[in-house]
C-alpha cells in the first residue's frame, strides 16, 4: 500500500528538475545551511568530514546535541543531493534528497531521574538507516515527503509518505507565515521498529513529560491510563475497531513497544495549527474536545509486536 500511496504523492507534483551539478564548494556551503537550520532548533550538529563523493554530497561521523537531555543523536554518515541547494539555509530546496546511515541516539551521564527510567530501554546499538525526498512547489504552497527506498524486512524502518499543503518555504519571510498556515492533508507511514521507540522515542517524551516527576513509572501509568481514555472517547468513524485494538496494544505495551506500526489518514481540511488552536487555547481539554476537532478525520492503525513482545 505505502509504495502506491509514494506514487500518487510524487504524481501531484511537477515533474521532476534535473538534479543540481554538485561540487565539493556547493557540498560545504549545503552542510553549513543545513546545520544553521538545525541550530534554530537548538541543535549543534558537527561532523568529522564534508565532501563530495558518487555524485552526491557527504558527511560522516556526526554528532547533533542540545540543551535538552534525552534528544542527542550521531550518524556514520549522511548523503544529500537535489536541485537548489543555493536556496539553504534561508529556504527549501525545490527538490533534495537525504540519506542517514548508522543514525542513533544517546544518553549522556548523570541524567536526570526521568531519563534514568528511560535507561534501561535505550541503547545506542539501536540504529537505523533513514532516507527521505523532499520535494517543494512554492507556486502550488505544497512539500511533499516520501522514501524512496525501503529497507529490507526484519531490519529497524521508518517509512512515511506526507503532503502539507498551504506552505511556501522559499524563504524566511514567507516560512514564518507558513509556520500558522500549514497544513498535513495525507499521511502513510510504516515504522517498524525493534527498540526503537526506547531509544528515540521514549527518553525524548520521558524529558517532556516525565521530568518534574519524583516517580516517573507510576506517572507512565497514569499517562497510559490518559491516552487509554482518549482512544476510547474517540467516535468509531474516526478509529475503526481494528484501529482502536492497535492503539490500545501499543499503550499497554509501553514504555517500549516493539513491532510493526502502519498508520495513515487523508483529511482535506488537515492537520495544522489553525485546526488545533482551540485546544491549544483551553484552560482543560477533555478528551471529547480532542474528537470535535478531528470531526470527519478518519484514521487507520495497524500494530504487529515484534515476536516476545
Amino acid at each position: 500500500m505505502i509504495r502506491s500511496v509514494i506514487l500518487a504523492a510524487l504524481c501531484s507534483l511537477p515533474a521532476a528538475l534535473p538534479a543540481q551539478t554538485l561540487t565539493r564548494g556547493t557540498c560545504l556551503t549545503s552542510w553549513s545551511g543545513l546545520t544553521e537550520v538545525a541550530a534554530r532548533f537548538d541543535m549543534e550538529v558537527t561532523a568529522g568530514s564534508v565532501g563530495l563523493s558518487g555524485g552526491a554530497c557527504v558527511a560522516t561521523r556526526i554528532r547533533s546535541t542540545t540543551d535538552v537531555e534525552g534528544q542527542d543523536w550521531e550518524a556514520d554518515r549522511i548523503a544529500w543531493s537535489g536541485d537548489g541547494l543555493d536556496a539553504l539555509p534561508g529556504g527549501l530546496p525545490a527538490q533534495i534528497d537525504i540519506r542517514g546511515q548508522g543514525v542513533r541516539t544517546t544518553l549522556r551521564l548523570g541524567s536526570g531521574q526521568a531519563l534514568q527510567f528511560a535507561r534501561p530501554h535505550h541503547s545506542s546499538q539501536t540504529r537505523v538507516d533513514l532516507h527521505f525526498a523532499i520535494a517543494h512547489d512554492p507556486v502550488e504552497r505544497r512539500v511533499v515527503l516520501t522514501t524512496p527506498s525501503v529497507p529490507p524486512e526484519g531490519e529497524n524502518a521508518v517509512i512515511l509518505a506526507a503532503i502539507v499543503e498551504d506552505v511556501n518555504l522559499s524563504d524566511a519571510t514567507t516560512a514564518a507565515f507558513s509556520a500558522g498556515s500549514f497544513r498535513l492533508t495525507s499521511l502513510v507511514a510504516e515504522i517498524r521498529g525493534n527498540g526503537l521507540f526506547g531509544s528515540f522515542v521514549l527518553p525524548a517524551l520521558a524529558n517532556d513529560l516525565l521530568a518534574d516527576s519524583p516517580r516517573p513509572a507510576e506517572e507512565m501509568q497514569a499517562l497510559q491510563a490518559n491516552w487509554r481514555g482518549l482512544i476510547d472517547a474517540l467516535p468509531g468513524t474516526m478509529l475503526g475497531i481494528e484501529s482502536r485494538a492497535a492503539a490500545a496494544a501499543i499503550i499497554d505495551a509501553m514504555p517500549s513497544p516493539d513491532g510493526t506500526l502502519t498508520l495513515s489518514f487523508a483529511d482535506d481540511q488537515g492537520l495544522g495549527p489553525a485546526r488545533f488552536l482551540p485546544l491549544a487555547t483551553a484552560d482543560e481539554v477533555a478528551p471529547g474536545d480532542v474528537a470535535a476537532t478531528l470531526d470527519g478525520m478518519r484514521i487507520d492503525l495497524g500494530w504487529v509486536p515484534a515476536p516476545g513482545g
